[in-house]
């Protein structure tokens, strides 16, 4: 799984609630991923219950965040969701870290406050756009790292093959004279001479 599809998993994830939830919600399943890579033997750090107040009201009943669990390899059984690996949590926690950064210098709305159900919505608004347009600034420079990386990685390559290009032409065999430490037939107690075998 690439870390844009996580990426992207987040960014529906804040994209759709409000800027506390989305917090509230980065931060327990940042806490849940940095458990389960700080004590990868222990298996309550790898299972957990639905039920649990935190699990549930803070990260299974968003779909969002259950597709981003899903997708960093957490399994539902029954009542339950388990870990059996942990390749992903790595990705998954630097996608939580960017994510945080982003909803943590998202300005707060600078409309006052109201008791119409517009004032929020225009609030959710702001806050969405404000995510949105950090998260695109993100993945600009994501994308301009991954370019440097690839462009370091090809030249990396190509000093390899120079290297062992070098090495092939520097050690090539030399010839030895008949009879310099070869072992024939003679010294093992093979006789030629007595025919068949």
């Amino acid at each position: 799984m690439s870390n844009s599809s996580l990426d992207g998993h987040l960014e529906l994830l804040c994209g759709s609630l409000s800027l506390e939830d989305s917090l509230a919600t980065v931060k327990t399943l940042t806490k849940i991923v940095q458990n389960a890579l700080d004590h990868p033997g222990e298996e309550r750090y790898r299972q957990l219950i639905l039920s649990n107040k935190t699990v549930s009201t803070k990260v299974w009943k968003y779909v969002s965040a259950q597709e981003f669990m899903l997708a960093i390899g957490w399994v539902q059984i029954d009542g339950t969701i388990v870990l059996p690996s942990d390749d992903l949590l790595p990705d998954a926690l630097i996608a939580l870290a960017k994510a945080q950064s982003v909803l943590d210098i998202v300005p707060p709305p600078s409309i006052p406050p109201q008791t119409t159900t517009s004032s929020s919505t225009a609030q959710t608004e702001i806050q969405k756009d404000a995510y949105q347009q950090r998260m695109r600034e993100m993945r600009e420079q994501m994308k301009h790292a991954e370019l440097e990386k690839k462009r370091i990685s090809e030249r990396i390559k190509a000093d390899r093959r120079e290297t062992d290009q070098r090495k092939a032409q520097a050690s090539r065999s030399t010839h030895v004279a008949f009879g310099s430490r070869m072992t024939t037939f003679g010294d093992i107690g093979v006789d030629l001479n007595k025919g068949g075998g």
